[in-house]
């Protein structure tokens, strides 16, 4: 088992919100790449009259951390919603509200005191009830300045991350179905995971389920679908973009795009395009993030 998992390549697939961009003024990222993160974010969201009614979380198989950073001061972490959510789970997020958050690689968070992953599948948690350092929690949501609320949340989480995966067990067979899933953007067969492992596919399945509080079969569809929409936004047809991912029928290729996003994919690529949505999305990484550094939000 762990010489298959030394073979295999690690291929990740960065989680993305895309219906968030459109309901925001603007919406920078930081990619980040270490420590179970993929990126931080943050974005003022739009005060434009229906800006936000539109507005949805769509399934992405990870976990994040978001920052009220206004009046009355919340953090919360949210795990994945297995289908597309509007807003009422997020009451913290109005028009003009100013946010900022952690975006972790699926299966690789770190939450405080250990705080299970699995538990937040359609869930949330008040930062502020499963952790004792309230103060930094304060200075992060005070703070409105992007790469000091970025710098002050890496001084308190990535000692504790060292600690945590020094001291934990790890499940190389979890480990290695994720590897596996991403490398093949969600098309791996559970069969396959289980001749490659030698585990029966039921144990496989009841083992990644209690890690991740997901189903393998329904966490490999999250995958497809956070993979045709990075296809989608950078412009590929819908025809060249159901055949990428692995679909060969144009009707479930719709079908499980309304599914996940409660709208065709039509309808996506054209709330796309009148959103502004690449003049919104600033992306931005170690190269380029310091000319950005004093980018107050």
């Amino acid at each position: 088992m762990q010489n298959l998992l030394k073979k295999s390549v690690g291929t990740r697939v960065m989680p993305r919100q895309p219906l968030m961009v459109m309901a925001a003024e603007k919406y920078y990222v930081y990619r980040y790449g270490k420590f179970g993160i993929s990126h931080f974010y943050s974005f003022t969201a739009a005060t434009a009259s229906g800006a936000m009614d539109a507005a949805q979380v769509v399934p992405d198989g990870s976990s994040d951390i978001v920052f009220h950073c206004g009046d009355g001061y919340r953090a919360d972490c949210y795990g994945t919603r297995l289908y597309s959510h509007g807003l009422v789970d997020i009451p913290t997020i109005q028009p003009g509200s100013r946010m900022f958050g952690i975006r972790f690689y699926q299966g690789q968070a770190y939450l405080p005191n250990n705080f299970p992953e699995a538990e937040l599948t359609e869930n949330r948690v008040n930062m502020y009830a499963i952790m004792r350092d309230h103060q930094t929690l304060d200075r992060i949501c005070r703070s409105k300045n992007f790469m000091e609320q970025i710098q002050i949340f890496l001084s308190m989480y990535v000692n504790d991350y060292c600690k945590f995966t020094e001291m934990s067990m790890k499940n190389y067979a979890v480990d290695y179905m994720l590897r596996r899933m991403m490398e093949s953007r969600g098309l791996v067969k559970q069969k396959d995971l289980s001749d490659e492992t030698k585990y029966s596919v039921r144990y496989l399945n009841e083992l990644f389920t209690q890690n991740l509080g997901v189903s393998p079969k329904a966490f490999c569809r999250m995958i497809q679908y956070q993979y045709l929409i990075s296809l989608l936004n950078t412009g590929s047809n819908l025809s060249d973009v159901a055949f990428k991912a692995g679909f060969y029928d144009q009707a479930h290729f719709i079908h499980e795009f309304k599914l996940f996003t409660n709208m065709t994919p039509t309808c996506y690529l054209k709330k796309l395009h009148n959103s502004g949505y690449e003049k919104k999305l600033v992306v931005m990484n170690q190269q380029n993030f310091m000319s950005h550094e004093q980018q107050t939000f």
